[in-house]
């Protein structure tokens, strides 16, 4: 009982912070959906931390961090993983994503967001990435992913370029990946960012 208590205790002045954040994010700042990434710095996202963040919470602080509009949370079990899936609508635009369980407690292992945004936006909020990986078609950069490193924590972003550039300022994120499970380090295929060199030098 008295880590349920605990628990609460903890779980209050976050959920109250949640609101007056969102209050204040509602006035002062535009509908775009980049602004989710604005409540809490990395490695948590939408309120929620992998690794950290529990089940019993997951709904709750989603009903708190995400506008209400066309807002849909769903809970369902793709075996061995209990699974959330959300999705939303921020300045017109169409957003979803999922928040994945470990299989073996029910602590959140993995969150992915799918929205559209420049890829200026993360360097602007959290500075240069760790680790790259290019993608090309008929020879030409046309995706990739960034990787941002927190210890043990990853924050993937999948980026395109627009069609017959590939120039970074032209770049823009299709989603977002953060997990908590991964060694150090870059992943296999990817090498670390040299800043903004040509597309083609990463690949």
């Amino acid at each position: 009982m008295s880590r349920i208590l605990l628990r609460l205790a903890l779980l209050v002045p976050l959920l109250m912070a949640l609101t007056l954040l969102l209050e204040t994010y509602g006035r002062t700042l535009p509908p775009s959906p980049d602004a989710l990434l604005d409540i809490c710095p990395l490695p948590c996202v939408l309120g929620m931390m992998p690794n950290i963040t529990r089940e019993p919470e997951v709904e709750t602080i989603l009903s708190f961090t995400l506008p209400a509009t066309n807002r849909t949370i769903l809970r369902r079990v793709t075996t061995p993983n209990v699974e959330y899936s959300f999705e939303t609508s921020i300045g017109g635009q169409y957003i979803f994503g999922y928040v994945t369980l470990y299989p073996t407690d029910d602590r959140v292992q993995v969150v992915t967001i799918n929205a559209l945004f420049p890829l200026s936006v993360l360097f602007e909020k959290w500075g240069a990435p760790d680790c790259i990986q290019v993608n090309s078609y008929d020879g030409v950069p046309a995706a990739g992913v960034l990787d941002w490193r927190r210890g043990d924590y990853s924050v993937q972003a999948l980026f395109t370029f627009q069609p017959g550039s590939v120039e970074w300022s032209s770049a823009s994120v299709q989603s977002l990946t953060i997990r908590g499970d991964l060694p150090a380090g870059c992943r296999t295929g990817m090498q670390a960012w040299h800043g903004f060199a040509p597309a083609w030098r990463y690949q």
